[in-house]
């Protein structure tokens, strides 16, 4: 029977729990985007600690600016599959409803693609959360490695979203 290689896990927990004076191989990417949904304002912040590899661990924070935000935490997997080809998969089933002020386990997911032209990237997306499963489309320009700006449609709960953020990676 073959058996499942976790060295990347094994990897990444001795990464972020090693030395803190010690430099790790991690990098870190916060993005931030604003969205116009349903005649009101929301957000959506990520913040994720990643081997070069692209395993890491993701923070994502959404909501709107009248309620606390809803948290969730889990996995990341960037695979670059050629210099203009990559997909991303996230499993975040850890939820902090801020809301309902409670925490619990879920079936959050999303699924990515990206194309890249030169300094232009087409990103589309399917993910599922306990609200309701969502579609994506972005058009996004990576000015350099670290910095990249992105704005898109989303069908969320058949109802349209507009979106518009940046990106950053140290």
């Amino acid at each position: 029977m073959p058996k499942a290689d976790l060295s990347n896990f094994n990897r990444l927990f001795h990464e972020l729990t090693g030395d803190p004076f010690e430099p790790a191989g991690l990098t870190h990417e916060l993005s931030v985007c604003a969205r116009v949904y349903e005649e009101r304002f929301g957000y959506e912040a990520q913040y994720t600690v990643a081997l070069p590899e692209g395993l890491g661990l993701a923070l994502k924070a959404t909501g709107d600016f009248s309620t606390l935000p809803t948290l969730m935490l889990g996995v990341r997997d960037a695979l670059p599959w050629s210099d203009r080809v990559s997909a991303y998969a996230a499993f975040l089933p850890v939820v902090w409803d801020g809301v309902k002020k409670k925490l619990k386990l879920g079936f959050n997911y999303e699924l990515g693609i990206g194309f890249r032209v030169n300094s232009w990237v087409l990103d589309l997306a399917y993910g599922q959360t306990e609200e309701a499963s969502y579609y994506e489309a972005s058009v996004g320009y990576v000015a350099s490695e670290r910095f990249g700006l992105s704005a898109g449609l989303a069908l969320r709960k058949s109802k349209p979203e507009v979106f518009a953020g940046a990106a950053c990676r140290f």
